[in-house]
């Protein structure tokens, strides 16, 4: 069900907002697909949230298991993000992609 609402993001430009453990992060969702292990996937820019003392901004390549409670929210997205490469070599199938 996550891919749906992170593809609907992107189509969207729209951040995404996750639960991830205890924490909320604030996404841009530049693609979605499967990794070479098969599992569900996205490519995403965090813009906030997480973590604090330990999460950084930026990019990172999260399962889609490990991320609950997917809403999207009002906010522009600013995808694409600089440092992003289109048809991402950790994908062996995209859903979607800016």
């Amino acid at each position: 069900m996550l891919a749906k609402e992170a593809c609907e993001a992107l189509r969207l430009g729209r951040v995404l907002r996750i639960r991830v453990g205890r924490h909320d992060r604030w996404v841009e969702v530049h693609a979605v697909g499967r990794d070479k292990e098969g599992q569900e996937v996205m490519r995403l820019f965090q813009v906030r949230g997480g973590d604090i003392q330990s999460e950084a901004i930026g990019w990172r390549l999260m399962r889609l298991s490990d991320a609950q409670k997917p809403r999207i929210t009002n906010e522009a997205s600013g995808a694409p993000r600089t440092g992003y490469r289109k048809d991402d070599r950790d994908m062996t199938e995209i859903y979607c992609q800016v």
